[in-house]
């Protein structure tokens, strides 16, 4: 039986800080074997079906479909499908100056494999890098788009392992807010943002900030309210929209609550203590 092999190319761009060198698929036949050889450019394997081993750094390293093995430029390495279930695997080469970044900040084990084992949607974004290398016309933005969405996903793992996680967690929690107070944002949206569980999500804002997530979206719409009744001549209910509220009544009711007074007397308050 033939050697099933597709290998596609795309024109190096030179000067961008990431380069996508190739893509190549191929289904392996039964202990077929590569090396020991060395690269000019990083080479990442993603293992599809079956099962091989890898070695590199002085180590081997049994694989099978869902990990994803490293190669590195100038580095002498060797890998080996099985004799009994070969692996299919998608390659891609790649370089430029943001690449070694790019790789640090992946989960590579020993910096050299990665297991992906249960994330479907890494395996789903390098399906498409290759199909999108072999298709007549190459989109070049949509394949980098594909790119970054791959090693997003491969970074999030890491991520969450790092001791300053939690502080990670509330800063993008904020900054979420800040650029959404005005939408109908919800505490899931949130949590998907950030890439966490929701329950997980509230815990972690009870714990951190001593409040529930709904009650800081709440206190950082009246922070936004108070400032543009301070600010500006607009209308309450402009004000009211503008903050995220679905009507002037309930921000009304709402902004009394939190700071003890009307918006309109805290906006004539306010004025009165900028004249004197």
């Amino acid at each position: 039986m033939r050697e099933k092999m597709k290998e596609y190319q795309i024109e190096e761009e030179k000067k961008e800080a990431v380069q996508l060198y190739f893509c190549g698929w191929q289904k392996t036949e039964p202990g077929h074997a590569f090396g020991p050889a060395v690269r000019p450019h990083y080479l990442i394997h993603f293992i599809l079906r079956g099962k091989g081993s890898y070695e590199a750094g002085g180590k081997t390293y049994l694989l099978s479909a869902g990990d994803a093995f490293l190669i590195y430029p100038g580095e002498t390495t060797y890998y080996k499908a099985d004799e009994k279930d070969p692996w299919e695997y998608v390659w891609i080469g790649m370089g430029g100056e943001e690449t070694e970044l790019i790789l640090g900040e992946c989960d590579f084990r020993d910096g050299y494999v990665y297991s992906g084992k249960g994330q479907e949607s890494i395996l789903e974004y390098v399906r498409k890098i290759a199909d999108l290398f072999a298709s007549y016309q190459k989109n070049r933005l949509e394949i980098m788009g594909y790119f970054y969405l791959l090693f997003s996903e491969m970074k999030k793992r890491e991520r969450k392992e790092r001791a300053d996680a939690k502080e990670e967690y509330i800063l993008k929690a904020e900054e979420y807010i800040r650029h959404n107070y005005s939408y109908p944002i919800t505490v899931q949206g949130i949590a998907d943002y950030i890439g966490i569980d929701r329950s997980y999500f509230y815990r972690l804002m009870r714990e951190e900030k001593k409040i529930s997530p709904q009650q800081y979206i709440i206190r950082y719409r009246i922070f936004e309210a108070e400032r543009l009744l301070r600010e500006t001549g607009l209308p309450v209910t402009q004000i009211a929209f503008s903050c995220g509220f679905k009507d002037t009544p309930s921000f009304c009711r709402m902004f009394k609550e939190k700071t003890g007074e009307s918006p309109l007397v805290y906006r004539k308050r306010q004025a009165l203590l900028e004249k004197n």
